[in-house]
């Protein structure tokens, strides 16, 4: 259900980040909680259809405040009431990055874990992880 809701209103809504009350939480699914954890570093949970983040009720105003900042586009699903906050430069797609490339680099990240883990006692390692952690650095890890 939760995910039927957050499609009806991602179709709408596409420019949008949705966040649906869920007991004592928000959530954001899909392309959107790839753009909570990239402004908030949420942290993901993948379950076999969807992923999403999520956080407290008593943080929303701290969410709104950041995203209202960064001129994002956000939906506040509470049951059936919704609160929509629209900017005329939305930069939502400037933190946007679609599920599908998600899971390929997910996919290319354990790819690359399992390597390392493998080639512990290679000598070039230490080479390798040197210049993976300045490539980090310059994307502000």
């Amino acid at each position: 259900m939760l995910k039927e809701k957050y499609n009806t209103y991602k179709e709408i809504y596409k420019d949008y980040i949705i966040l649906i009350k869920c007991g004592s939480f928000y959530l954001s699914l899909n392309d959107d909680a790839i753009v909570m954890n990239r402004l908030f570093n949420y942290k993901i949970k993948e379950t076999t259809n969807l992923i999403k983040v999520g956080f407290p009720i008593t943080s929303l105003s701290k969410i709104e405040k950041a995203l209202e900042n960064k001129h994002i586009n956000y939906l506040i699903v509470n049951d059936d009431n919704i609160q929509k906050y629209k900017y005329k430069n939305n930069s939502y797609s400037k933190y946007s990055f679609r599920l599908d490339n998600y899971d390929i680099f997910v996919n290319r990240i354990n790819k690359i874990y399992e390597v390392l883990k493998a080639n512990l006692g290679n000598s070039n390692l230490k080479t390798v992880l040197n210049e993976i952690e300045e490539l980090l650095c310059k994307i502000n890890y």
